[in-house]
């Protein structure tokens, strides 16, 4: 089943600037799309305008109705509640047992990735999109993070990855560079 179509799309601005054009392709259940292209091409903005987020726009696309989960390129902001990595850790076993009572002002960069992808991956949806997810992470953890991938699509579940380093296991790619 096809759950998202662009067909000769363009990706724009609410002002009605185009970033991308010509853009066409199809994501069916069960695949493994890894996107890639050079920094600042339009990769993110693709998919937050797929998704109706920060007011970008794509035009000719059509989206069957299913669950998703946008995990997003995430800078290492600090939260002003206080909030502990088992808060959000629930699911894939990134975060170890002696660091869920951690707060997330005290934790490393990569700490907080994990408690982030492990949260994301925890969900039961249809697609997951995942912007930079091994930005911070130790070999191990990336490791990790590609297993529960591969289980998803085994699962029959689609995982979009947005990153400059492939994955570890069989997928296609996506070069937006083509569109630019």
């Amino acid at each position: 089943m096809v759950l998202i179509k662009a067909s000769n799309s363009e990706l724009s601005t609410s002002t009605g600037k185009i970033l991308l054009k010509d853009i066409s392709f199809e994501i069916s259940h069960g695949e493994l799309i890894h996107v890639v292209g050079p920094n600042g091409i339009g990769k993110s903005s693709l998919f937050k305008a797929i998704f109706n987020l920060d007011g970008l726009k794509i035009s000719n696309l059509e989206r069957a109705k299913f669950e998703h989960f946008f995990l997003p390129q995430m800078e290492n902001k600090e939260f002003l509640l206080p909030l502990r990595l088992g808060e959000l850790s629930t699911g894939v076993g990134l975060v170890p047992t002696k660091k869920k009572q951690l707060e997330w002002n005290k934790a490393s960069g990569g700490e907080r990735k994990k408690a982030l992808i492990d949260r994301a991956l925890s969900h039961d949806c249809d697609l997951y999109v995942l912007d930079e997810p091994f930005n911070h992470l130790d070999k191990n953890s990336i490791e990790k993070v590609n297993l529960k991938i591969e289980e998803l699509i085994q699962a029959n579940k689609t995982v979009i990855l947005i990153s400059h380093n492939p994955p570890e296991i069989e997928h296609r790619i996506m070069d937006v560079a083509k569109w630019s």
